[in-house]
């Protein structure tokens, strides 16, 4: 008799344990089974929701009625891209425009001064000496003050490269460079940052004389240096013949030609007042002239102007004013009849006098003289008094010169605009001078190989063009204020010929809209295919998509095509109440093309609407809505916060959940019945281990050969 081993006997316990593990595994396979396939529906539902909001975004725009809508979108061409080029925007209108480009627009520059051997010679330094010189530079309106400072000995070159660090390192909208037109010369150019009249670069020393002696410096806020002439005798008329004379005035990013004809007769008197008349007619640039003099002496005085000024802020109990009798003249321009009219101002000013007290003397002053101004004395923040001077008409505008000592400049109301006059038509015929240069009016001259000045005159800096039979001139080649809707970018000179701009219907842009519409159609088309699909196997056999069960999900392909199918009623044109009628076709699983792109381009061609109605079509009913409206609407059913998708996602999650816990709760029982089985089966072990020693101790004790067997 022989007993197994409990080796083998392990291994049986073993193959026990796992059988019986096997079945009582099964119940929780198909647990895990249903799980994984609510989980499969659940991703498809996740999935179907990215679809369903990707097409609905695509119908948002397809589904708009404004004007900025893709459906009035423009494109621009141009018959000669290397001459002018366009862009348009949805506010444009269809047409064609006829352009021819007589000026590009270009940046104000000027140079200064040409200095030979600048790298050696010590011309600038020598004839200023050593200091801290500053100038004010004015673009557009903006005031900039700049430093340099030069020491002696310092090169022409030297002095000149400081300049252009200064200018180039301050906030000035201006471009500084010195060059060479051979190698041991130099000069400084200034270039504005932007083109056009606007940018005009306007220069004025304020300490110092550096600006005026390299021959940058070129405007002034009261100039009074004019030539003097008899009035009654006819230098000017002699010098400057007869004819049409332009001459232009920048101020403040403002830029006016002025006309004044002269018949080659008129005496100096009549010419200046002539002058005079034009420059204070202009209303868009505040400037007061006069024709000023002594006995018969006359010259022409131009002094910026202003509609409102204030004094410099000043602490009340101080006394930063000297003592004195001061006069100074207030001129007022009526901007309706450019008449001036002018008064005195008499202010004595006496030991003790605090601030406050000067400035109410400088009011009372003005009050007296019944000026079509007001002056008040006001209270800044700080608690600091000072003086507000404007006119009564707030077209009207206002300038201040001293007369006696300097009370107007020390308190600040004179206004420091700067003025850059300058000539910017050719001499008359016969004649070699210009009217603004005769009389000593103009303040920067055309530039020569050695001495300082423009470089274009205010004339050559705009953009000067011919559209549609009309003359336009602008500061920039970039211009979009002419048509609305339409950007023109000018490129090169052409006048020999026009060139065509044609602005249409931009059917490409239209159409990517609509294609990308159909193909996330199609792809949504095709998902719902996949997903809800049942197919045999074999015999009896199906296989499915994972929302195959899902008879809801199921009958949205057909809802989907039975809405692109549909008519839609009370379009404009009822020629274009289908898809197929603007060129759109469904095949026979219902996917979606324009399989005739003519039909399609035409009908936009013709009427925006023949291809808007269609999508963004809006009524009572939802026969009368467009496509992208209806489909919109029917997919927000499906993918917002409580929609149908979210709803079958929150009830599958929670048959998950159940599974979950019947999963765990099914492998919490398997564990305890395998601990049972494996606890009985190991004391099944030990009793056959006890009958093993047993069985050992009985075979030594009578001997193998008495065939004992257990």
């Amino acid at each position: 008799m022989a007993i197994s081993s409990t080796t083998s006997i392990s291994d049986s316990i073993n193959a026990l344990v796992s059988a019986y593990e096997t079945e009582l595994r099964k119940p929780l396979r198909v647990l895990e089974a249903k799980k994984s396939v609510y989980e499969q529906v659940n991703s498809a539902l996740s999935l179907m929701n990215d679809y369903f909001d990707i097409l609905q975004n695509l119908s948002t725009p397809l589904k708009s009625t404004d004007t900025d809508s893709v459906y009035y979108t423009k494109s621009a061409s141009s018959s000669d891209s290397t001459i002018v080029t366009a862009t348009a925007t949805n506010e444009a209108s269809v047409g064609a425009h006829s352009i021819s480009i007589s000026q590009l627009a270009k940046s104000y520059a000027q140079v200064g001064e040409n200095y030979t051997d600048a790298a050696t010679n010590t011309t600038i330094s020598d004839a200023l000496g050593a200091g801290t010189y500053e100038f004010k530079i004015m673009i557009a309106g903006t005031s900039t003050d700049v430093s340099v400072n030069i020491t002696a000995g310092d090169t022409d070159d030297e002095v000149l490269s400081s300049i252009a660090s200064a200018i180039n390192s301050s906030d000035a909208e201006v471009n500084a460079t010195v060059i060479h037109q051979i190698s041991s010369d130099s000069r400084i150019i200034l270039t504005a940052e932007e083109t056009g009249s606007v940018d005009v670069i306007l220069i004025k020393d304020t300490s110092g004389t550096l600006a005026e002696t390299i021959k940058i410096h070129n405007a002034e806020y009261n100039k009074t240096d004019a030539t003097e002439f008899v009035n009654t005798n006819t230098d000017i008329s002699t010098a400057i013949g007869a004819g049409t004379n332009l001459i232009s005035l920048s101020k403040n990013g403002i830029t006016t030609s002025i006309e004044v004809t002269t018949n080659g007769t008129d005496t100096n008197q009549d010419v200046l007042e002539d002058v005079r008349d034009a420059i204070n007619n202009a209303s868009s640039l505040k400037t007061i002239a006069q024709v000023i003099g002594v006995a018969a002496n006359r010259e022409l005085q131009m002094m910026s102007a202003v509609s409102s000024q204030d004094s410099t802020h000043y602490v009340t109990g101080d006394e930063d004013i000297s003592p004195g009798n001061y006069i100074f003249t207030i001129y007022v321009k009526d901007d309706a009849t450019g008449t001036v009219t002018s008064a005195d101002i008499n202010v004595t000013v006496i030991a003790g006098d605090t601030n406050e007290d000067v400035l109410d003397s400088m009011k009372t002053a003005i009050d007296a003289q019944g000026l079509a101004i007001t002056t008040t004395v006001e209270t800044a923040d700080g608690g600091q008094k000072y003086l507000h001077i404007i006119t009564d008409d707030t077209d009207d505008v206002f300038s201040i010169e001293d007369k006696t000592g300097d009370l107007a400049e020390t308190t600040s109301i004179i206004n420091e605009d700067l003025l850059l006059v300058e000539d910017i038509s050719e001499p008359n015929s016969g004649k070699t001078d210009t009217l603004a240069e005769y009389i000593g009016i103009n303040t920067i001259d055309e530039k020569t190989d050695s001495s300082g000045g423009y470089i274009y005159n205010n004339t050559e800096i705009n953009s000067k063009f011919v559209l549609n039979e009309l003359n336009i001139e602008r500061t920039s080649n970039t211009v979009s204020d002419v048509v609305t809707g339409v950007t023109f970018n000018l490129l090169e000179v052409q006048t020999s010929s026009n060139v065509t701009v044609q602005v249409s219907n931009d059917v490409d842009t239209v159409k990517g809209s609509v294609e990308s519409w159909i193909d996330q159609y199609n792809s949504v088309l095709k998902y719902l295919y996949e997903t809800t699909r049942i197919e045999e196997t074999g015999d009896e056999e199906f296989s499915g998509g994972p929302l195959s069960e899902e008879s809801f999900y199921k009958s949205v392909v057909w809802k989907f095509r039975e809405l692109m199918a549909e008519k839609v009623e009370g379009v404009t044109n009822s020629d274009y109440s289908h898809l197929f009628e603007i060129g759109i076709t469904a095949d026979s699983d219902g996917y979606l093309s324009i399989s005739d792109s003519s039909t399609f381009e035409t009908a936009l061609n013709d009427n925006i609407t023949n291809i808007s109605d269609l999508f963004n079509m809006t009524g009572d009913t939802d026969a009368e809505k467009g496509k992208a409206i209806r489909l919109y609407d029917f997919i927000e059913d499906y993918v917002k916060l409580d929609g149908y998708i979210n709803s079958s996602e929150e009830s599958y999650l929670s048959r998950i959940e159940y599974l979950d816990d019947r999963i765990t709760r099914k492998e919490a029982s398997i564990e305890r019945k395998l601990l049972s089985y494996r606890t009985q089966l190991g004391q099944f072990q030990q009793m056959m281990a006890i009958l093993q020693g047993q069985y050992s101790m009985l075979s030594m004790y009578y001997g193998s050969s008495s065939g004992l067997n257990i």
